[in-house]
């Protein structure tokens, strides 16, 4: 949906990051601030999510079950343009954190890091691509699932100004 729109994985497996060991979590989270730095060098302001999912083929993972951190261009504040979602998806509550996400068995979150902080919600039902639903709204995007509209034009937009640096 929008130029700079990264995706970050671990190359050990694993559902979510809150997943991870604390030695590969240390690797992933350099991996994170290198990627976040290229990018606001690029782009400016940087937020990132994950839909963090709790088991195998749940729709909090979105259709990918391997974690993975988006990183997205925007200067946006993440829970306030998912509020706008309540009418749809219904309330979030959310809690402020530092540092990573601890997993709780069988309850899915979404984690979001933006110029307000980083923030986790968690729920045993988590719906598909809530915070790509959100930026959508935000950025007047009618199609928010990645699975219809790839955007491949973007994507290539992208790889050239990366490729650049």
């Amino acid at each position: 949906m929008v130029e700079g729109w990264l995706l970050a994985f671990p190359a050990v497996h694993v559902l979510s990051l809150a997943d991870l060991s604390f030695d590969d979590w240390d690797g992933f989270s350099e991996l994170l601030e290198n990627a976040r730095s290229l990018l606001r060098g690029a782009y400016g302001s940087t937020v990132m999510f994950e839909h963090g999912s709790a088991g195998v083929g749940r729709l909090a993972a979105c259709g990918v079950d391997h974690a993975h951190m988006h990183l997205v261009p925007l200067d946006i504040d993440l829970r306030a343009a998912i509020s706008n979602l309540a009418g749809e998806l219904g309330e979030f509550e959310w809690t402020r954190i530092e540092g990573r996400v601890e997993p709780i068995a069988e309850e899915d979150y979404i984690f979001i890091s933006d110029r307000t902080g980083s923030w986790v919600t968690r729920s045993s039902h988590l719906p598909s691509q809530v915070v790509r639903r959100a930026i959508a709204l935000e950025l007047g995007i009618s199609e928010w699932d990645w699975k219809k509209d790839a955007r491949p034009g973007t994507v290539s937009s992208t790889r050239a100004r990366l490729r650049d640096i």
